[in-house]
């Protein structure tokens, strides 16, 4: 309920120091992170209506400065403008504004998964740079929870709950291609991240298949499969030949026909289920499709 006790400001700001001094050879370094999601208990009225981290961010930014004039400074916002409409000022109640705090802005972002559509996600950045048309900003988290064990014939129409016990793959794939596609066509963000590159720990979750992690990795906790999400993005940023056949998993069907789904970055696929072409499949955007394939019963290699 206070800008800090004297205690914590020193602990923050020997983080501060020891962060850059550590790291400050490191060349793939481009900006120094001040805070994360620190308006996150302000927004949604956790915090008392007294707290304001602001102060001790406004000292960490300067400090930053102090120590590499060479680098700016960023923080991740939750928040700002997520809930448009929800409230009369179209924020949530107590908003704190970030901006002006650090040199560069990152949203996290988590529309279609947490609140909002997923196509909300490009107009909201095209506000936000039309709000603050001098600060650079950047997508510093974006993604959704996939699991392994877990499919649906067709991601875009199943209506996710993030907190639930189904976070199907199928949708995590979806998802990733709605967002990608919208960032990739904003040239003024100057970077963007996906959350997160591996499951990882979370003691809050119970969520999908897993318990105490968060599945909003590409690759599995254990870091020995690959989700079918990561191979959209191989195919999207890598040089090398990628084609990768979606929902392998997936192996006990109970529906007679099916869509089969591939990432690539060829023009066009063959496709083959057993010994029967099915001819060849134009990629767009890394995404080959075709429809309304009939299954036999047994096995069946696409």
């Amino acid at each position: 309920g206070s800008t800090g006790s004297p205690e914590l400001v020193a602990n923050a700001k020997a983080q501060m120091v020891e962060l850059i001094r550590q790291n400050y050879n490191h060349p793939s370094v481009v900006t120094w992170g001040i805070g994360n999601e620190v308006d996150l208990d302000m927004a949604t009225g956790r915090a008392p209506p007294s707290a304001d981290a602001r102060p001790l961010l406004r000292d960490l930014d300067a400090l930053s400065k102090a120590e590499d004039p060479t680098r700016p400074t960023v923080i991740a916002d939750c928040c700002e403008a997520t809930h448009e409409g929800a409230a009369p000022s179209g924020e949530r109640p107590r908003q704190p504004v970030l901006r002006g705090l650090a040199d560069l802005m990152g949203y996290n972002r988590y529309f279609g998964w947490y609140y909002g559509d997923v196509a909300d996600l490009g107009p909201h950045l095209d506000r936000m740079h039309a709000r603050y048309p001098a600060i650079p900003i950047s997508v510093s988290e974006y993604g959704a929870g996939g699991a392994l064990s877990q499919h649906v014939g067709d991601g875009s129409t199943h209506k996710i709950a993030h907190a639930s016990r189904m976070h199907p793959e199928e949708f995590q794939s979806w998802y990733h291609e709605q967002s990608w596609s919208q960032l990739r066509e904003r040239p003024y963000l100057w970077a963007s991240w996906i959350w997160n590159m591996f499951d990882f720990s979370s003691k809050i979750r119970q969520e999908g298949d897993a318990t105490d992690i968060n599945d909003k990795g590409l690759v599995t906790f254990d870091r020995k499969v690959k989700k079918d999400a990561f191979f959209y993005y191989k195919a999207e940023w890598s040089t090398e030949p990628v084609v990768h056949i979606n929902s392998r998993r997936w192996t006990q069907r109970t529906e007679a026909t099916t869509r089969i789904r591939i990432y690539s970055n060829a023009p066009k696929v063959m496709v083959m289920l057993g010994d029967k072409p099915l001819g060849e499949i134009a990629c767009a955007a890394s995404i080959c499709e075709i429809g309304d394939v009939r299954l036999a019963p047994g096995v069946n290699r696409v």
